[in-house]
């Protein structure tokens, strides 16, 4: 695989460049999705790309040609055909003048630990915001809440919102197993839908609901998910540890791993 080599409005290139009156530079004001690649697949291209779409008609003020990004998409899968290796596929849209500016890249990605960890955070998600639902550039609260839960030596952050409910992760959705019913923080409280939680959703593996501290603290089980960790077990939130990976969980990543990408 060749990181170096990403498709830019049209073009593959070794040295994209950015405008400087790109407002996804100067502002944020842009979305993306991130996807993993098994042997050369993207998978769940599709849902990405509806969902990249959703996010920019309610961001940016130019047509967005979903064509165009899907073949930048398949320009840069088959520059690295060759390579069998999971890779982490982003594509970045991006307000610049007239058109919007799209931008594709593929880097290598390690594999997730059979495991995770996480811990609450001590900073609220404003379920209000213009920017839920959306997965914006604008990401620095999520990196920042990512840091703090990494540097106390936690994988992921969980956010509660201003009423005190669960949210999210700031890069993942969070389950819990609670007398083997699966749940999963509603979308009303300031969350991105993200596309594993979609999936499990729609196949009736999981409902939403109203979802407190007090929840997580007494789940049976508790997982993550993301588009590159799939369905990713907690072993341990804040101070509470769990001995093992539970049989609901079990369930839900083999019938997971046997869908189509």
């Amino acid at each position: 695989m060749n990181p170096s080599i990403s498709w830019l409005d049209g073009e593959l290139t070794t040295d994209p460049h950015i405008s400087a009156s790109n407002r996804g530079l100067l502002v944020g004001l842009g979305v993306f999705e991130t996807l993993k690649v098994t042997h050369g697949n993207a998978e769940f291209l599709d849902r990405h790309l509806r969902r990249l779409h959703s996010g920019w008609i309610q961001i940016g003020s130019s047509q967005l040609d979903l064509e165009l990004v899907q073949s930048g998409v398949a320009e840069v899968l088959s520059v690295n055909s060759q390579d069998v290796r999971p890779a982490r596929l982003r594509i970045t849209v991006t307000e610049s003048g007239d058109s919007p500016s799209v931008l594709v890249t593929l880097l290598p990605m390690h594999p997730w630990p059979d495991t995770t960890t996480c811990i609450v955070l001590p900073w609220i998600r404003n379920e209000s915001s213009p920017l839920v639902r959306i997965k914006s550039t604008s990401y620095a609260e999520n990196v920042l809440g990512l840091k703090w839960a990494q540097e106390r030596g936690y994988s992921e952050g969980l956010y509660l919102n201003s009423a005190g409910y669960l949210a999210e992760g700031s890069t993942t959705n969070i389950f819990l197993v609670m007398e083997g019913a699966v749940v999963t923080p509603a979308e009303s409280q300031g969350l991105l839908p993200g596309i594993i939680r979609e999936v499990l959703l729609e196949n009736g593996w999981a409902q939403e609901a109203l979802l407190t501290l007090a929840d997580l603290e007494k789940a049976d089980e508790v997982f993550l998910t993301s588009s590159t960790r799939g369905i990713h077990p907690v072993l341990k939130c804040g101070a509470r540890e769990f001995d093992r990976v539970g049989s609901t969980t079990r369930s839900l990543m083999k019938a997971f791993q046997s869908l189509p990408r």
